[in-house]
């Protein structure tokens, strides 16, 4: 059973097509300056090329981790659970050169990974005053700040970059955050799943597992949710948001999003220390790519959540420390960084 877990209808989504290639003909000829359109000729001169690729097995997995125990640890375990079904590349964010040593020569990180190391965007990242709100010692407990200096964090969507020179080798990249864990995770199933559950369309371009915890925000991505009644016989769903954590992508549509649009955000999510808000806009990119440059059916399923098989554990490590530090100060950053989505798909 498949269930469309969609804001959009089918009838729409033809508008849509209607719209987009009404506007894209009407831009090109005038040789438009709009980012969505730009990004759509690049990939309709040089995303379109079917790969080459003979299985799709042909899988990059990714981690972006700190050089420190704990990520380093579930590194280990996730590359031996794969026991060789992927290539790996391992993006390290922060941590002193010992520690990012002692990850990349690793005799079994060694074997399967074709790109280990400390990304250079990571080494030099920009520090702020942060105001800190803290109790005063005394009898009435009034509230104070205290400015601390802090590192901001190196976005997801800077450290995709270091992983354009490898993606055109491969059919399929999956992502996952430090605090992923892949004990009891079914990688063949959920391929399988992926593979035929929208038949006779293609396979989704974005898609992901369900999480076991069912610790998220987004309770269609918790494994709890697909146990009600009604919903047990669900093998997947459509979605219009995959999040950022555990994305799996057609390589090929990834590394045209990374370069050809997340190229526009990369300074204003640097300067900020964000990751919000790419993740709400690749599904909608999706879309537009499958009909514009695959020439899919506007009814084909672009994102998806593969709600059977085996879910994927998320230990959160709240590895993101400067958004404990003031919650509000990291969401005005966030919501720089979000408006600036918001004008892309």
């Amino acid at each position: 059973q498949i269930f469309i877990f969609s804001s959009t209808s089918t009838s729409e989504i033809d508008e849509l097509r209607i719209k987009w290639k009404m506007e894209y003909h009407h831009l090109s000829e005038n040789f438009t300056t709009n980012y969505e359109f730009d990004a759509i000729n690049v990939a309709k001169k040089e995303y379109s090329v079917p790969t080459t690729a003979s299985t799709f097995n042909n899988l990059l997995c990714v981690t972006f981790l700190r050089a420190s125990i704990h990520p380093s640890i579930n590194l280990f375990s996730n590359v031996f659970l794969m026991n060789g079904s992927c290539s790996w590349a391992i993006i390290i964010y922060d941590g002193d050169s010992k520690s990012v040593r002692y990850i990349c020569n690793n005799p079994q990180i060694k074997k399967v990974s074709i790109h280990c190391g400390r990304a250079p965007d990571s080494i030099n990242n920009k520090t702020v005053i942060v105001p800190v709100r803290k109790r005063s010692k005394g009898k009435s407990e009034k509230e104070i700040y205290v400015n601390i200096t802090q590192k901001l964090s190196i976005p997801k969507t800077v450290l995709y970059r270091e992983l354009l020179p490898h993606l055109k080798k491969f059919q399929y990249v999956f992502l996952m955050d430090e605090d992923i864990s892949l004990v009891g995770f079914d990688l063949n199933t959920f391929l399988r799943i992926r593979h035929c559950a929208f038949s006779p369309f293609p396979a989704p371009l974005i898609s992901q597992p369900i999480i076991a915890e069912s610790n998220q925000y987004f309770r269609y991505v918790n494994f709890n949710t697909w146990q009600r009644e009604g919903l047990k016989s669900v093998v997947a769903s459509e979605s219009g948001l995959v999040e950022q954590q555990v994305p799996f992508f057609d390589a090929a549509f990834f590394e045209w999003f990374v370069r050809e649009v997340l190229s526009h955000t990369k300074e204003i999510a640097f300067e900020n220390g964000v990751d919000w808000g790419h993740d709400m806009s690749w599904c909608k990119a999706a879309k537009m790519y499958s009909i514009l440059v695959l020439n899919w059916s506007s009814e084909a399923v672009v994102c998806a959540i593969i709600t059977a098989g085996t879910p994927i554990h998320h230990l959160d490590t709240n590895s993101i420390t400067n958004k404990h530090s003031n919650r509000a100060f990291f969401r005005s950053r966030g919501n720089k960084v979000v408006s600036y989505y918001k004008k892309l798909f």
